[in-house]
C-alpha cells in the first residue's frame, strides 16, 4: 500500500474512532466538570502546548476559555472515564491520572498520563486491572524524573506487552530507561 493511501486510511480510521467515541460519551453521560488533567498531561500541537505543560486557556475552575472554538485535537478527545471505564470515583482529577486510547500501525492501546510524579506508581495494580479489562496494553506516561529528559515519556507497559513493548522502545531511543 502506498504511503499516501496509508495516511488516508489512518485519517479515516481516526475520524471514525472519534465519532464512535463521541457517541459513546454522550450515551454514558459523564461530563468533565472541573476536571482538566488532560489539559496539562497531553500536548496540543494546534496550540503549541507541550506535553506536561498546563494549557494557558484553562480557567481556575478547570473549564476551557476557548471551549466553543477549541482545536480539533481537544474536541475529539475523550478520556476513558468519560467513555464509562471505571466507576464515578475514578474521575481523573480524583485519582491523579487520565487514560486515553491511542493507535499505531500495529496496535490500539491505552496511555495513562499522570498529573504529578508518583501517581502511576501508586496506581499500578489498578492500571493492570484496567489493561486486562480492556484487552489493550496500558502504556504509563510518567512525568519527567530526570532533568536531562524533556516532558513526559512512556516508561512501562502493563497488560499485553508484545507490540506495545516495541512501540515504547522508540520513546526510549537515545535516553536511559528510568529505574
Amino acid at each position: 500500500m502506498k504511503r499516501s493511501s496509508t495516511r488516508y486510511l489512518h485519517r479515516a480510521l481516526r475520524r471514525t474512532l472519534s465519532e464512535e467515541l463521541e457517541t459513546r460519551a454522550r450515551r454514558v453521560g459523564r461530563e468533565c466538570g472541573s476536571c482538566s488533567i488532560c489539559c496539562t498531561v497531553f500536548g496540543v500541537s494546534a496550540l503549541g502546548k507541550a506535553t506536561g505543560e498546563p494549557c494557558r486557556y484553562t480557567c481556575d475552575d478547570g473549564r476551557c476559555r476557548i471551549y466553543a472554538k477549541r482545536p480539533r485535537e481537544c474536541s475529539e478527545f475523550f478520556c476513558l472515564w468519560r467513555l464509562g471505564i471505571g466507576p464515578d470515583s475514578e474521575r481523573p482529577d480524583r485519582v491523579g491520572f487520565v487514560l486515553k486510547y491511542t493507535a499505531t500501525d500495529e496496535i490500539v492501546w491505552v496511555i495513562a498520563g499522570e498529573e504529578r510524579a508518583g501517581v502511576l506508581d501508586a496506581a499500578r495494580d489498578r492500571l493492570t486491572e484496567i489493561a486486562h479489562e480492556l484487552r489493550h496494553p496500558v502504556g504509563l506516561m510518567m512525568s519527567d524524573r530526570d532533568e536531562d529528559l524533556e516532558g513526559f515519556f512512556v516508561t512501562d507497559v502493563l497488560g499485553d506487552t508484545g507490540a506495545a513493548q516495541r512501540l515504547c522502545a522508540a520513546s526510549w531511543r537515545g535516553k536511559s530507561r528510568p529505574t
